[in-house]
């Protein structure tokens, strides 16, 4: 799991202290302290998908495909 940025310092401490709501939106959990959504796949890995760069996801992407392309 990715870490997020919160100033909460319970979350930075000690963790995210997860829960499922009440309304059961899919496999959405939230953070009781920091309100942090993270969602949960098929596979049963976190994808906070708020806390992604496209910038630098595009970038990285790039980089495989050079090292692929040298290699």
């Amino acid at each position: 799991m990715k870490p997020t940025n919160t100033d909460n310092i319970s979350c930075i401490v000690f963790g995210h202290n997860f829960y499922k709501p009440e309304d059961g939106k899919g496999d959405q959990l939230l953070c009781k302290n920091c309100s942090a959504k993270v969602t949960i796949d098929d596979h049963g890995d976190f994808n906070s998908s708020g806390a992604t760069d496209k910038i630098f996801e595009v970038a990285l992407r790039k980089l495989f495909l050079l090292k692929r392309k040298v290699a």
